[in-house]
């Protein structure tokens, strides 16, 4: 029986390469049993059998193989053996996804407001966007500014009308200084002159007294002239009525020394008592004083309230303006170092409130939604560290797994950068977190958000 040539595929399955080694090993049983060990073979010269009557009852048998031929096929089906156990005996001990996809929660902006977007960044999917720089401005040319309008227009009629207040206020405090002066001038011309007065008055006090003193002495000379005869009844009558007349005066112009002094006592402590205010306390001057306090009292109070207005409808107005601002146009700005995702509308377009604009992804929640077979649940636990291989990267990430949820992921696809990865009727999701960081030489995690994974949660090298 001829040898059967082994047919090398470049690239055997394990399959093939097994069903080989079978068929080998069934050659090698079959040609044992075809050997004829018990008949003699006469040695074979390449000449004639001796006998030549007798016909040849087998042919010639081949010469015997070397050694190391004999042990080419046994040591080729046990290399093979060990290649397809090499590739086997990992899956006995790996737990693989058999999904895995790289994604991230997004975060999309909407327009507050109405009017037309101008994007201020580069808006293609995967661009990195840093900390505070613009993102896009909306501008709406058709905002509403009548009430500010009305605000300001009501803010200039009490500007004006409190303008005027002051000045009222200004002029009757000039006129009340000025009316001021003239009452002190008043009051120390007064008190002058009831001091010159009561001088006066003291000055007839001392001729009464004179003239009291010259008519006693003419009584006394009566009153002794009397007794002799030489004096009429009717002169003695004339001496006493001019004596009582002389002490009359004095005790007068006595009166009239008190009530002017008791004046001039008045006046210092701003009482007006004298004739000449018409028996007021006050004169007509200091009365004009207090009405131009009073109405200073007004106005200022007039002016404070006005004043308060104004300061109220500042605010009012700066509330407005504002609003209007906000209303009017909006700038949005990245408050992280994000990557844009998703761009909804061109720059230049016309859009309405909370009409959403662009998604963007935190590189800080990138996570691998990875699905298992359930059988495997209890070989993986939250904080077990994994190995993920991105499609089209030959560098392995480091992670680590954050939750096992089961068939339902904690957010919605709508919140997400892509659909969650598929799974069947037996098969879990796992989430898990990256622990390096997101970029160096070998790739970038933040640009693979959407790629497919495989995700190795147990392999032989860490076991060994």
């Amino acid at each position: 029986m001829m040898d059967t040539p082994i047919v090398q595929d470049p690239v055997p399955s394990i399959d093939e390469r097994l069903l080989t080694i079978e068929e080998q090993l069934q050659d090698l049983a079959g040609k044992k049993s075809t050997e004829h060990p018990t008949q003699p073979t006469p040695p074979f010269n390449g000449e004639q059998p001796q006998n030549r009557a007798l016909p040849l009852l087998a042919p010639p048998t081949p010469p015997r193989r070397s050694n190391i031929k004999r042990l080419i096929r046994p040591a080729l089906g046990v290399g093979l053996f060990g290649l397809a156990a090499w590739a086997l005996v990992p899956m006995l001990f790996d737990v693989r996804s058999t999904q895995a996809v790289v994604n991230a929660p997004v975060v999309t902006f909407r327009s507050p407001i109405d009017g037309t977007v101008r994007f201020l960044c580069q808006t293609a999917s995967g661009t990195k966007v840093i900390a505070n720089t613009s993102l896009f401005d909306i501008r709406n040319s058709l905002a509403d500014d009548d009430r500010l309008d009305t605000l300001k227009d009501e803010q200039a009629l009490l500007s004006a009308r409190i303008d005027g207040l002051r000045q009222q206020y200004a002029s009757l405090a000039s006129l009340r200084d000025n009316l001021g002066a003239t009452v002190r001038k008043y009051e120390v011309a007064s008190l002058r002159t009831l001091e010159l007065e009561c001088e006066g008055a003291k000055a007839l006090v001392e001729a009464a007294q004179a003239t009291k003193k010259q008519r006693n002495s003419e009584e006394e000379q009566i009153n002794r002239l009397q007794g002799s005869g030489s004096v009429s009844a009717q002169d003695t009558t004339a001496i006493h009525f001019a004596a009582d007349t002389a002490h009359h005066s004095v005790v007068q112009a006595q009166k009239s020394v008190e009530s002017l002094e008791e004046q001039i006592r008045a006046l210092r402590d701003g009482v007006h008592v004298g004739p000449g205010d018409g028996r007021n306390d006050l004169p007509y001057s200091a009365q004009r004083l207090h009405e131009l306090s009073f109405r200073m009292e007004e106005v200022h109070a007039a002016l404070g309230q006005d004043e308060a207005k104004l300061a109220q409808l500042a605010r009012h107005i700066l509330a407005e303006e504002k609003r209007l601002a906000s209303r009017s146009r909006f700038t949005a700005t990245a408050p992280a170092h994000w990557i844009v995702w998703r761009q909804y509308v061109v720059s230049g377009a016309s859009v309405k409130a909370d009409s959403p604009l662009m998604d963007t992804i935190d590189p800080a929640e990138i996570f691998v939604d990875a699905v298992i077979h359930e059988k495997y649940l209890a070989r993986v636990r939250p904080g077990d560290t994994a190995h993920v291989r991105i499609a089209g990267s030959d560098k392995e990430w480091k992670a680590v797994v954050r939750q096992v949820i089961g068939r339902t992921l904690p957010w919605p696809d709508r919140l997400l950068a892509v659909e969650s990865a598929p799974h069947g009727k037996q098969e879990v999701h796992v989430i898990l977190s990256f622990t390096e960081p997101f970029s160096d030489g070998a790739g970038d995690i933040s640009t693979s958000v959407g790629v497919p994974a495989e995700v190795t949660f147990v392999s032989m090298r860490d076991l060994f």
